[in-house]
């Protein structure tokens, strides 16, 4: 759906979310980042590209535990910017059915 709308190819849809008064802005977040468009373009193409990337990068296993990683910190900090209720958290325990017993000992280690 995101790869055929016009405001991700144009860049600008985390812009438009970003003036949502009941979505964004949870925490405070610096005016600077939120009024530059070329961080907002930047930022809304490499949301765009991570999504793509992270499903594959997930069925991969040299490249599982690095996308397991990413994918819950991108979620973090999606819980940081937007009020979305619970759906950060459900998608990072749905990212955490990935891990096998050999991701466990990473983490202990």
């Amino acid at each position: 759906q995101k790869i055929s709308g016009d405001d991700w190819h144009s860049g600008h849809a985390l812009y438009y979310i970003s003036y949502l008064d009941d979505l964004f802005g949870r925490f405070p977040i610096p005016e600077s980042w939120i009024n530059s468009l070329t961080l907002i373009k930047f930022l809304t193409w490499f949301v765009l590209c991570f999504e793509l990337i992270l499903p594959i990068a997930l069925w991969l296993s040299k490249t599982r535990f690095l996308a397991l990683c990413c994918g819950i910190v991108f979620h973090l900090c999606l819980d940081y910017t937007m009020n979305l209720f619970l759906f950060q958290w459900i998608m990072i325990l749905g990212l955490l059915t990935f891990l096998e017993e050999k991701d466990f000992k990473k983490v202990r280690k």
